[in-house]
């Protein structure tokens, strides 16, 4: 085929084959070995604290240099996912991941844990920003959000309870180092399992490389027309000849407002998230529990996270994005204004569950679902990149503020921070926000939804993306 593949029209009007589950499936394995690594930092954090081998502030380094590291992969992958390919940068960002944490399993010092910590960061910033929005490009709009909530029920429902469970099994017999070495080995058997994976059709149409995704979605159609007949095709314009689109359209007129949006919900999210639930395991410490009681809390705190992922499939794509981190957000503060006045251990685990449901479901419908539908495919990555930049800035700084907050106020002056700003973003999502459930990538950027109609070459469009 030659001129244009038309790839958006027709991968949405596929139902969802084997051939959409195989591709759901190895991008979900690959962020279940990031997001486990992720999680391990957790029963990390207060192991190396309680044998010495680091102090409460090189925790709080600790923590915060893996998101300084997750946000230079996550400006990494926004720019080399857009040039060269979704599938280029997803297989070397899970080789570097892999590579450093056999490296940090061996670090000699908590100083060389940190920069080994740095390295792996690189690894899992670029994962996630690459991994969710390949579902998106590939998902047909009825079923995008359960297919990404399945994505998120193995990159964080499961491994939330798993790296607690591993933390609790693993700490006490064998030390901390052995953590890294379970994700470490399960990267390199992804990275081979995922070496033949498909490239995103949307994109190669993008630069221009009709009939490579031509191929792909031809292949597709053939398993999906097993399954019934497939709907006509609507006449497609034929686009203009593939341009560049510079980092710089993100600020533009017609494109800041959802650039704006997107970093202001990460930067909540990974604040959120990141400054409370990954010290709680050393809250307890703090507060004169012992280590394996005090990871066995955690485990049961982390059960909330695989039940917010089983509500985010279930209500995705009823409810919608926009509504599901407004309410999700409200429910975050007025769990964690309650969560500080809990006395007895079975208050302090209901409360703990149902503030990591809350903050969970808020992760997903914001972070892997919302921000790679907001972008057109020419600029998504750069677009979820810098959203997920900013978020891990905010995860960054947030350990560090978490310490002393913790230290003057106790876990009621944690709380209360983290509410005070989950209200602030669910009132701008409110306002702002669009919704964007069971529609085109294609379309969700037109006139009428408040954006801008970002298809190049289509007519009637009175302003291309480079020029906004």
């Amino acid at each position: 085929m030659s001129g244009y593949s038309n790839s958006g029209p027709r991968l949405d009007r596929l139902p969802l084959t084997s051939y959409h589950r195989q591709i759901m499936w190895l991008i979900a394995l690959g962020l279940l070995c990031d997001t486990f690594d992720l999680g391990i930092q957790s029963g990390v954090s207060a192991a190396v604290l309680q044998s010495h081998f680091a102090n409460f502030q090189q925790v709080g380094l600790f923590i915060s240099s893996t998101f300084a590291g997750m946000t230079i992969g996550g400006a990494m992958a926004g720019i080399v996912g857009d040039r060269y390919g979704r599938c280029f940068c997803y297989q070397f960002n899970l080789l570097i991941f892999g590579l450093a944490s056999f490296a940090a399993a061996l670090a000699p010092s908590m100083v060389w844990l940190i920069i080994f910590r740095g390295i792996i960061g690189i690894g899992l910033g670029a994962e996630i920003v690459v991994g969710y929005s390949l579902v998106a490009e590939f998902m047909p709009p009825e079923s995008r959000g359960r297919m990404t909530a399945w994505v998120v029920l193995a990159a964080i429902g499961l491994t939330s309870p798993l790296t607690a469970l591993a933390s609790y099994l693993v700490i006490p017999s064998f030390g901390w180092r052995w953590l890294f070495v379970i994700p470490a080995i399960g990267a390199m058997i992804i990275w081979y399992l995922r070496k033949d994976m498909p490239e995103s059709p949307r994109w190669l149409e993008a630069v221009g490389r009709y009939d490579e995704a031509d191929r792909i979605i031809r292949r597709m159609e053939d398993e999906a027309s097993r399954i019934g007949r497939l709907p006509a095709l609507p006449v497609a314009a034929m686009p203009a000849a593939p341009v560049a689109v510079p980092f710089s359209v993100l600020f533009t007129r017609r494109v800041i407002r959802r650039t704006l949006l997107i970093m202001i919900i990460n930067i909540g999210i990974g604040a959120g998230y990141y400054g409370f639930a990954a010290f709680i395991p050393t809250f307890f410490i703090k507060e004169g529990m012992g280590i394996a009681r005090s990871l066995s809390f955690s485990l049961i705190i982390a059960l909330g996270a695989t039940a917010a992922t089983v509500i985010a499939w279930w209500l995705s794509d009823k409810i919608g994005r926009k509504w599901g981190i407004v309410f999700s957000s409200l429910g975050v503060a007025a769990t964690g204004l309650v969560y500080p006045h809990m006395v007895q251990p079975i208050f302090i685990l209901s409360a703990g569950f149902v503030i990591m449901t809350f903050l969970t479901f808020q992760m997903a419908m914001g972070v892997t679902m919302y921000a790679p539908e907001l972008f057109p495919t020419e600029y998504r990555l750069r677009g979820n990149a810098i959203g997920n930049m900013t978020g891990r800035i905010a995860s960054m700084l947030a350990p560090a503020a978490t310490v002393p907050l913790f230290i003057k106020f106790g876990v009621s002056g944690v709380t209360v921070t983290l509410a005070s700003l989950c209200v602030v973003v669910s009132a701008i999502v409110a306002v702002f926000g669009v919704e964007t459930r069971q529609k085109s990538l294609e379309g969700i950027g037109k006139a009428g939804n408040g954006f801008p109609d970002f298809v190049k070459g289509a007519k009637g469009s009175s302003e291309s993306p480079m020029t906004g």
